[in-house]
């Protein structure tokens, strides 16, 4: 069903092409626009992604229950209230807007990922993921390319935001049209496999901090917005790229999720650590091998989980995923805020060593 899979990685490349304008944005929103510290950026990074870990698992839990396409739809349409946080003028009540449209992307995560097991054979699934990720990424890297030209140009951001429902709508779309077979009740789930792999992802997600903290750091070096949320779209280019790449390699799971996957994002957060302040194209440099990094996770991740899932619990196991990771993000972006205004050679060498240990955990599965 190489259709359906089109048509699921498309609805990902529109989702990411509407909320990645307002989530590129968002770092510079609190610190540049509203005048506040870094550290409150990563309270607001973490009640994001705290919420968004308990609504990632009861999307997985739902959509094994009343449907994946029903939920993938509901969830993904609600997305759109982030595009409404531009034009409400009011802080709180903005930041409301893109906590409750984060929470709705988390939620129905699980479902579009189990639909991509449905329509895919095990031999495909690492291949199609690839794509998903790919395609993903492709409309992150537009998005953020689109609102770094509005803050070149100075044109009005909050209308620019609120274009974005449109993308949104086609994705929500895609994902009700996609045809998916009959559901057999096939294989059994290896609870060993699910759990370690969901550990070594919340470990690396005290790693995979908010993007933004990047974002934060070229923009204090250059006093240059749109250079900032430029490093957000290196990041994303080049993790389409390398999902595209991995996808269709044969590197085993485990040995990609655990060296290709951890060890080279492990690297990029040292380097962040070390050249913060010292030079643009090197914090450019990071910021693509962070990149090259998450391709291969988001690559290799959803593609053990599905194989070592059963057929239907398979939403609930990439609801389990999404919740480890959410989780680490949350507490990562609270340590990460307060560690920034320290120091940010402190904040990214927490995240360095962090995925270090998401490595050797990932290590403790034998086979994949």
């Amino acid at each position: 069903m190489k259709r359906e899979v089109y048509k699921l990685s498309f609805s990902a490349f529109f989702a990411d092409l509407g909320y990645m304008a307002v989530m590129s944005f968002l770092p510079l929103l609190i610190t540049v626009y509203y005048h506040l510290s870094p550290a409150v950026y990563g309270i607001i990074e973490a009640i994001n992604y705290g919420g968004g870990a308990v609504m990632s698992f009861l999307g997985g839990v739902a959509a094994d229950r009343y449907g994946r396409r029903l939920v993938g739809s509901l969830g993904n349409s609600l997305i759109a209230l982030m595009s409404f946080s531009g034009i409400v003028g009011n802080p709180l009540i903005a930041l409301v807007l893109i906590a409750a449209g984060w929470w709705a992307r988390n939620f129905r995560s699980p479902a579009r990922r189990a639909l991509v097991s449905e329509v895919t054979t095990p031999d495909e699934r690492k291949r199609a993921f690839g794509i998903l990720h790919t395609l993903d990424q492709t409309g992150a890297f537009l998005a953020i390319i689109y609102i770094s030209l509005v803050l070149f140009l100075r044109l009005p951001v909050q209308y620019a935001l609120l274009g974005t429902i449109i993308p949104l709508a086609i994705s929500t779309l895609l994902i009700a049209i996609t045809k998916t077979p009959k559901l057999e009740r096939k294989g059994k789930t290896n609870v060993k496999v699910v759990v370690t792999v969901t550990i070594s992802t919340l470990f690396f997600g005290f790693t995979f901090f908010s993007f933004g903290f990047p974002v934060i750091s070229v923009a204090e070096l250059t006093h240059q917005e749109y250079l900032g949320t430029l490093a957000f779209a290196i990041f994303s280019g080049t993790s389409a790229l390398s999902a595209l790449i991995y996808g269709r390699s044969k590197v085993r799971e485990i040995t990609g999720l655990a060296f290709l996957g951890y060890g080279v994002a492990a690297i990029a957060s040292f380097g962040f650590a070390l050249t913060y302040n010292v030079s643009l194209a090197l914090l450019y440099a990071f910021s693509a091998l962070m990149g090259i990094a998450v391709g291969a996770i988001e690559t290799f991740e959803p593609s053990i989980i599905s194989k070592f899932t059963s057929s239907e619990k398979v939403a609930t196991g990439m609801g389990t995923l999404s919740l480890g990771r959410a989780l680490g993000i949350s507490i990562s972006n609270l340590v990460m805020g307060f560690l920034y205004v320290v120091s940010p050679l402190y904040s990214y060498s927490f995240a360095g060593i962090m995925t270090i240990v998401a490595s050797l955990v990932v290590l403790t599965i034998r086979k994949s």
